[in-house]
């Protein structure tokens, strides 16, 4: 009975931190979708003023030259006038995302219109919610009642949370990849007036297929026992940071060798040398050192065993030799 107990309390305790991590997931994404959808409105802010910079320029050259200009409109693209038109107030941004209508529960509001309270009950009869439970008078309910009551309101405000954010992630992502159509298409209409501009977008496109944020997390690689050096490094670690540090002073194949003059494999193949940081070169080195200091204390220890060993077969010799001369016939004889 007490281990059933521990268990469901083990249990519990892991539900309760994948719960929070979960909820820390969700919020950091929905944190990166309102910011990059306010960079991506900055970014648009910027070709319209570029834009616009360039237009007013061209119609001015147009004036005042003697010999006529072609000058090219945004008037022969339709998407590229009417953004340069919008109002900064228009552009899509987190305020624009659309909310939860109120929830209306059957028994309340009975002012309201009827036909809305209808349309409400009517839209959220599939979601798994007894509305007629929560519209109940609960001065005339039982404790068990109101304690159902008391549940299935909980279950409610989780469920519309978590419906909130679905929604506003969804919406997020849809005006995130609007914006980038858009300053795709100005930036396509800038590169047609000015082939010469360099506008370099500042925010990466984003992908449909990107994985979410606990796909990109690199995986924990635990490190072997078995692959731990004598002195408690990691092997693979000791290797990769030695290969490192002696690739900035791997010099190239000279040509000299082949009879070829060393001037002019020079003059071809640039100077590979490079100087190691000093950053990885104490770092090799401290390893190089404890690795050495580990296979002298090895090379010690083999020593001292051999020194014993060698100091047990001389004990073992002298007192077989001191068996052997007391055992003997001579030995007897003399002793006669």
């Amino acid at each position: 009975m007490t281990r059933n107990f521990r268990t469901t309390l083990a249990s519990r305790e892991r539900n309760r931190i994948h719960a929070r991590k979960t909820r820390q997931r969700k919020k950091e994404q929905m944190q990166s979708l309102q910011s990059r959808a306010e960079d991506l409105k900055r970014e648009q802010l910027r070709l319209r003023q570029i834009i616009n910079e360039k237009n007013t320029a061209s119609i001015l050259v147009g004036l005042f030259a003697k010999s006529p200009i072609n000058v090219q409109s945004s008037a022969e693209d339709p998407e590229v006038e009417n953004l340069l038109k919008r109002p900064v107030d228009e552009i899509p941004d987190a305020s624009k995302v659309s909310e939860l209508p109120a929830l209306i529960l059957p028994g309340q509001h009975a002012s309201k219109n009827a036909k809305a309270l209808q349309e409400s009950t009517a839209d959220e009869t599939e979601d798994g919610i007894d509305y007629e439970l929560l519209g109940k008078d609960r001065s005339k309910c039982s404790p068990e009642e109101l304690d159902r009551i008391r549940r299935e309101r909980n279950r409610m405000h989780a469920k519309r949370t978590r419906d909130r954010k679905r929604l506003f992630t969804e919406q997020m992502s849809e005006i995130c990849r609007q914006l980038e159509d858009e300053n795709d298409a100005l930036l396509d209409y800038l590169t047609k007036i000015d082939p010469d501009h360099n506008f370099v977008p500042s925010i990466p496109r984003m992908d449909q297929s990107s994985p979410t944020l606990a796909a990109q997390q690199e995986p924990y690689e635990a490190v072997d026992p078995c692959s731990l050096s004598d002195g408690g490094v990691p092997s693979n670690q000791l290797s990769k940071l030695l290969q490192a540090a002696t690739a900035f002073e791997k010099p190239a194949a000279s040509t000299a060798k082949r009879g070829r003059p060393a001037v002019k494999a020079s003059s071809q193949s640039a100077p590979t040398k490079i100087p190691i940081p000093d950053i990885l070169r104490s770092i090799a080195s401290s390893l190089v050192a404890l690795s050495d200091e580990s296979s002298a204390s090895d090379d010690s220890h083999d020593e001292e065993e051999h020194e014993n060993m060698l100091s047990g077969s001389g004990k073992r010799q002298r007192t077989s030799s001191k068996y052997y001369s007391m055992s003997s016939p001579a030995a007897t004889a003399v002793g006669c």
